[in-house]
């Protein structure tokens, strides 16, 4: 006699330890922070190719992480440094992320990673 394994997916809200609703809960971002990194999900409407978010006290001076599926149908996620507020103003940056992807269905698009 063996054993019968079910896997359940209770999705994004059980795989990270926090969450929060953002643009008037159009966007749903979670996370997990550990000793030495965070591990990051946003999941929100696909009304453009991406979904982005940033971090910072306004779009100047802060890091922005922006994830789409190209034509190949690759999940794609690369960050941003944006120090003004216009296009010359976001620079691509070198972070170390892990476990990376992005995916989109029926409407909704999904980026995860671990930034470290």
């Amino acid at each position: 006699m063996g054993w019968k394994v079910q896997v359940v997916d209770g999705g994004l809200p059980d795989m990270y330890n926090n969450s929060v609703s953002l643009d008037d809960q159009q966007v749903m971002l979670f996370w997990t922070l550990s000793e030495n990194s965070i591990s990051i999900a946003a999941r929100g409407e696909k009304k453009s190719g991406y979904l982005a978010i940033g971090f910072g006290r306004g779009m100047a001076n802060s890091y922005a992480y922006v994830g789409w599926v190209d034509d190949s149908g690759q999940g794609r996620v690369n960050t941003y440094w944006i120090d003004g507020r216009d296009a010359s103003n976001v620079h691509p940056t070198k972070e170390n992320l892990t476990y990376v992807r992005c995916k989109s269905e029926n409407g909704i698009i999904t980026l995860e990673f671990t930034d470290r």
